[in-house]
């Protein structure tokens, strides 16, 4: 159960079920750490609402050696695309400035390049991975991302369409007062 403060208080948020699961596809980079909880009653604060329901909370999940790995390539793509950037700034701004066309050819074609060596630099996708947030190692080499989504199912024609209701933030805790709370035993 949570708890959060509104212009009327401080105020109850039940959550119920509560199941995990960690999700990690054959030869995948990284897998998922997927918590489930249903939401008997409607949670609102302000303009934010959590609708009754099932509710989903996902966290990005790496083993020791993919994420020394990814951390490695992501660097190696972020100096590949910073050096095409200048480049394309450089050429850019001597195609704006030069009234002979031909010159003009040539720094549109430096500056096309450029723009394509950030595209194949990779550094677009590895932007949206949170390889240098903070991670919460777990025993066996296993990081988790403490940086993670929030989101639910809305029934749609072809299945379940998944909405993004915002983001979650993870901490480390005491598993053994964790499994006291919960009635769990270890």
């Amino acid at each position: 159960e949570g708890k959060f403060v509104d212009f009327s208080g401080t105020r109850r948020a039940t959550l119920s079920n509560g199941a995990w699961e960690l999700v990690w596809r054959k030869g995948a980079n990284a897998g998922a750490l997927i918590c489930g909880f249903d939401v008997p009653v409607a949670i609102e604060r302000n303009d934010a609402k959590i609708p009754e329901g099932r509710l989903y909370v996902t966290f990005p999940v790496w083993n020791d050696s993919t994420l020394k790995d990814l951390r490695e390539r992501k660097q190696v793509a972020e100096e590949k695309a910073v050096m095409a950037a200048d480049r394309l700034k450089e050429h850019s701004e001597k195609m704006e400035a030069t009234n002979n066309l031909i010159q003009k050819a040539l720094h549109f074609r430096e500056a096309c390049k450029a723009a394509e060596e950030i595209d194949y630099s990779g550094y677009r996708s590895y932007r949206s991975m949170p390889l240098h947030r903070e991670m919460i190692s777990v025993n066996g080499g296993l990081n988790i991302c403490t940086l993670g989504t929030v989101w639910t199912k809305k029934d749609a024609i072809f299945g379940a369409d998944h909405v993004l209701l915002g983001s979650a933030s993870a901490q480390a805790g005491d598993l053994v007062s964790a499994n006291v709370h919960s009635g769990l035993s270890p």
